[in-house]
């Protein structure tokens, strides 16, 4: 039996969500950084890569146990 509450499994959801939508976002950076011929946009695509970390902490310090290495 599941003993998790509502928010518990809310929150999962969310990061399991949240997760699945940050690695297709960064599939397409790496697609974008290894084609890219433009100087100008590797700043862009820098900061991109970033937001990215920095979303991927945020998931995990909400929840734990959204990590998929931290699963049962």
């Amino acid at each position: 039996m599941d003993e998790r509450t509502a928010p518990e499994k809310d929150f999962r959801r969310i990061g399991h969500d949240m997760r699945n939508a940050l690695h297709s976002i960064s599939a397409g950076m790496g697609i974008i950084s290894k084609t890219n011929t433009d100087p100008g946009l590797a700043p862009i695509i820098d900061l991109m890569a970033e937001a990215v970390e920095n979303m991927r902490c945020l998931v995990s310090e909400l929840n734990p146990s959204s990590n998929p290495a931290l699963d049962n």
